[in-house]
């Protein structure tokens, strides 16, 4: 995933990447490169990712579906999915991995004040506590990502 902000797109197709002229767009491609690059490959060479963008994720359809599909009344449902798949193969002993591909395949739109990106990030906040809350029992399980903590 990278920001799209001040790039060029035409058509549906991105045409120059051009750094943004937002300071706070600016900033967040910055923090975009160390978490989307550096930090999700770093957990998923150690199996401990535990978020799929919901900007741009694939998933085995047929997992997903028997660990209960989206669930519409969380706030991160994207993040909620994944621990909740990898909790339905880990209570299984089902072999899986969860990966991230680091090239751009998803361009997105950054905020670009204060006020949009303190809801951004506190949706973001509120969805992590609440997944990590209803998935607690994954903690105690070994070899889970809670457990890589």
């Amino acid at each position: 995933m990278r920001i799209a902000n001040s790039c060029i797109i035409k058509d549906g197709r991105l045409i120059k990447v051009n750094l943004p002229g937002n300071y706070w767009a600016r900033m967040q491609s910055l923090e975009y490169i160390r978490a989307f690059i550096l930090g999700r490959m770093a957990w998923a060479r150690m199996n401990g990712l535990m978020l799929i963008s919901g900007a741009f994720g694939a998933f085995d359809k047929e997992i997903a579906m028997k660990a209960g599909g989206y669930n519409h009344k969380t706030v991160g449902e994207d993040m909620e999915l994944v621990v909740r798949m990898r909790r339905f193969m880990e209570e299984r002993k089902l072999p899986y991995k969860v990966s991230y591909i680091p090239d751009p395949l998803c361009w997105t739109e950054a905020p670009t004040n204060t006020r949009i990106l303190g809801r951004q990030r506190n949706r973001w906040t509120r969805g992590t506590i609440e997944t990590l809350w209803f998935h607690r029992i994954m903690f105690l399980i070994p070899g889970t990502i809670c457990w890589v903590w």
